[in-house]
């Protein structure tokens, strides 16, 4: 079937389905089916009468069956879509070939296409598009034959190395086309080839000599023409995968490993796809090519599921008892670590709570100040020498009332510390300075008024201050 007509097909499939409902709703809504439907009901005492039509119409039309119809013809259109486009990269790639490599074993290259999903990893189209980009060079250097044979010795070393390191394929294979197109590309790509390919100029054309790839005449990579150096490139690459034991990697991957057999059923897929664009081709070869990949790929998947199985059955335990002896000695490190602090705190808890208070009423005293200060002396009270505790009247009882309860919090006396004893005491002595031992302008005025015959003002007795502090 040519390519145009599987298109038709596409379309026309597409337009009839868009049609499909209208069809169906109007098939059902037919004088013949409702008569037969009402009939039914009326015989099964169905007391809808004709409601049967509607509600078969309702699910066949706006219901599951519908649904599922257009979900496989989606997936129908999606296929047929695939194929076309692959097909349609074929015989574009295909073309290629043949002018690429007009002078060359043509049947073989398309073998060696079908082939590529085991030994390399890519669908018969990516190969061709991969062969096309490096041979191209290659057969104007040395011929279409010779050229397409290095290529493909160079891209199967390629692919080992790929699969064995985790490289990118296609972007080495890009790169390989680079550093094979002069030998002045060469040290500036040579790093992507790490470990199989040297690193300077100098370097390869020296082990190239050694191993007999380029002749001993050369002085400079420069000398050596284009297609001897795309002929020592690509003999060194492979003896650089060789000697990492990667040769052959791919297609021994590709039935070994889950990640290698996958790589495979996805380009065998591929290759089924685009033969359904072909027509007029048996599809035999191409289904028994994917479901062998498929094979491989469950063999491989299932050999895997009891091995995880019993890796988790016996590793379970060691990990709970790794958790729990690992929890234990955390939970005892920091217990060590943490622990005192913690304790410490619990144990200053009261004196904190001390403080706090102390704090409280401290606030207190400052924010009534000027209240306490009238009260306890007027507008003539009596100020002290500034100190620790303060010079106003005021300022001395909110600070020793403050440092008396953060000291006794959680006692059975009173408690004090010992600075704001001895400030208490100074200041008690200097109360009684002030008091007692008037200034002789003091003393001049108390005997004029006593010769007036004026009552002296009395004194104040004392105010005795008893401390009394705890013998411990």
């Amino acid at each position: 079937m040519a390519n145009d007509e599987i298109g038709s097909a596409y379309v026309s499939i597409r337009a009839n389905t868009n049609k499909l409902p209208k069809d169906i709703d109007k098939a059902l809504s037919s004088p013949a089916v409702t008569k037969v439907a009402a009939s039914s009901g009326s015989s099964m005492g169905d007391p809808m009468g004709g409601g049967l039509a509607a509600s078969l119409k309702k699910f066949v039309v706006g219901g599951t069956l519908l649904k599922v119809g257009k979900e496989v013809g989606g997936a129908l259109m999606e296929g047929m879509t695939e194929a076309v486009n692959q097909y349609s990269r074929f015989e574009q790639l295909e073309g290629g070939i043949q002018k690429i490599f007009d002078e060359a074993d043509i049947s073989g290259i398309m073998q060696d296409a079908a082939n590529a999903y085991q030994d390399l990893n890519m669908s018969a189209n990516d190969y061709m598009e991969a062969i096309s980009q490096v041979g191209a060079t290659f057969a104007q250097t040395m011929g279409d034959q010779a050229g397409y044979d290095t290529a493909r010795t160079g891209m199967k070393a390629i692919a080992d190395y790929a699969s064995g390191t985790g490289r990118n394929l296609d972007e080495l294979n890009e790169k390989y086309a680079l550093i094979t197109r002069s030998t002045s590309s060469y040290q500036s790509i040579a790093d992507q080839f790490s470990g199989i390919l040297p690193a300077t100029s100098a370097d390869f054309l020296e082990q190239a000599q050694a191993a007999g790839f380029l002749g001993e005449q050369y002085e400079s990579l420069t000398e050596v023409p284009i297609a001897e150096y795309q002929q020592a490139v690509t003999g060194m690459l492979e003896q650089g995968v060789d000697s990492m034991g990667l040769l052959g990697n791919t297609a021994a991957e590709s039935y070994g490993t889950i990640s290698g057999s996958a790589a495979m059923m996805q380009s065998s897929w591929e290759n089924l796809v685009t033969d359904l664009g072909k027509g007029n081709v048996d599809m035999t070869d191409s289904v028994h090519k994917f479901t062998e990949s498929l094979g491989a790929y469950i063999g491989n998947l299932a050999e895997r599921i009891p091995i995880i199985i019993s890796s988790v059955i016996t590793g379970l335990p060691t990990l709970f008892s790794d958790v729990t002896t690992r929890l234990v000695t955390w939970v005892s490190e920091a217990i060590d670590t943490y622990g005192p602090q913690v304790a410490t705190w619990f144990e200053e808890l009261p004196g904190n709570v001390g403080i706090w208070i102390g704090g409280a009423i401290q606030s207190v005293f400052d924010a009534g100040n000027s209240i306490i200060g009238k009260l306890l002396g007027g507008a003539h009270a009596i100020e002290y020498r500034d100190g620790l505790l303060g010079s106003q009247n005021w300022e001395i009882i909110r600070n020793v009332s403050a440092n008396i309860v953060k000291n006794s919090i959680g006692k059975d006396y009173l408690s004090m510390d010992p600075e704001v004893e001895r400030a208490l005491r100074e200041l008690k002595n200097e109360n009684y300075e002030l008091i007692y031992k008037p200034s002789d302008t003091q003393e001049k005025k108390t005997f004029l008024n006593a010769s007036s015959g004026s009552v002296p003002p009395k004194r104040v007795s004392a105010v005795r201050y008893s401390i009394t502090r705890d013998a411990s």
